[in-house]
């Protein structure tokens, strides 16, 4: 039952961002990479990011030309480091 609450939950913060990021017709698309244990979200179409931060809450954001255009947040112990700035093609569950 821990596993549906965590989801709602998900679902949820999801929901918020969306509402918060999406303009028009973008979508906002999330991809979790088990092998990595990483949340990637893209804002829009996937494109390249050229920028990326770290914030204090361990969230990698991305953007490029100062548009944000996704962000991931690593599960692992000793969070903290940028581990990818785009998900990778293989290798990761679609939400």
């Amino acid at each position: 039952m821990a596993a549906a609450a965590e989801v709602v939950s998900l679902a949820k913060v999801l929901a918020r961002a969306a509402t918060r990021l999406v303009r028009g017709n973008e979508a906002l698309v999330a991809r979790y990479d088990r092998e990595a244990d990483v949340l990637y979200v893209s804002v829009g179409a996937q494109e390249e990011a050229g920028d990326a931060e770290l914030t204090d809450e361990d969230i990698v954001l991305r953007r490029r030309a100062g548009k944000l255009v996704g962000f991931s947040q690593s599960f692992r112990a000793g969070a903290g480091e940028v581990v990818s700035s785009r998900p990778q093609g293989a290798g990761g569950d679609c939400l």
